[in-house]
């Protein structure tokens, strides 16, 4: 009596590929998956084995059922492994269990992928732009030059101090650096809130108006030490955002 075929495949019991073994060629699909597939496998025992920090992994086993795989982690100086035997669905044969490793193994790569999206918008969602002072010796070093050349620039006293001083360097010398400074404030406190602004129009939910003015002023008196402090948080704050965007593409891409 001929065996029944379904879906071009003989259903007799009797067939070697139906107790649940790989048969012959069950050697070569797991060289295959070891040799090629091992970013695959990898993916597949961070998310399905729930073990994230996984650095290495190798099947050891396959049937129509089940995988078994090795994998190993770093836990300080230690070296920690776990093997464990995962359920696929049932399938027939080595190549369309094979498949169905790669299609759980995709799957993962791409669930974690949309994890560590997720956890960059929402660090990027905590990390709104701030004010902040420069650095306090600064503060101190500008406030104090601002000062010393009004003083310098605008005073009628004769001391000891101030002859020296007008000895080395003219009054009016002092005048015309004090004008200087105050001009070139005042364009890099323009040029601070024009770019705030610009920023905020990007991105409305990182920056608010009360930001925008405290580091407009801040530059008037600070000038670029203060622009410092805003271009930092906005390159980081800027590099999240790629960081989120590349992520969208490449999960976008890999389920496409």
């Amino acid at each position: 009596m001929t065996p029944e075929l379904t879906n071009g495949v003989h259903s007799d019991k009797s067939h070697p590929r139906s107790n649940g073994s790989l048969s012959a060629e069950k050697d070569h699909v797991l060289d295959r998956l070891n040799d090629h597939y091992d970013r695959d496998i990898l993916d597949f025992v961070r998310y399905y084995g729930c073990c994230p920090e996984a650095q290495c992994a190798h099947v050891l086993d396959l049937d129509i059922d089940t995988i078994t795989i090795e994998w190993s982690w770093k836990n300080g100086d230690v070296t920690c492994k776990e093997t464990r035997k995962f359920d696929i669905n049932k399938q027939w044969g080595p190549a369309t269990t094979m498949r169905r490793v790669m299609d759980m193994a995709h799957d993962a790569h791409r669930a974690l992928l949309m994890r560590r999206v997720r956890e960059l918008s929402s660090k990027d969602e905590r990390t709104p732009i701030v004010f902040k002072l420069p650095p306090m010796p600064i503060v101190v070093a500008t406030i104090g030059g601002f000062l010393a050349l009004w003083y310098f620039a605008y005073t009628n006293q004769q001391n000891l101090v101030t002859l020296w001083v007008y000895w080395v360097l003219p009054q009016r010398l002092f005048r015309f650096m004090l004008g200087s400074l105050i001009l070139v404030h005042s364009a890099e406190a323009i040029v601070m809130f024009l770019a705030c602004r610009r920023y905020r129009r990007r991105e409305p939910h990182t920056m608010r108006l009360s930001t925008q003015l405290q580091y407009t002023f801040s530059t008037l008196v600070f000038g670029l030490f203060s622009g410092i402090q805003f271009t930092r948080q906005a390159f980081k704050h800027s590099d999240l955002a790629m960081s989120v965007q590349l992520g969208v593409e490449e999960a976008a891409s890999q389920v496409r």
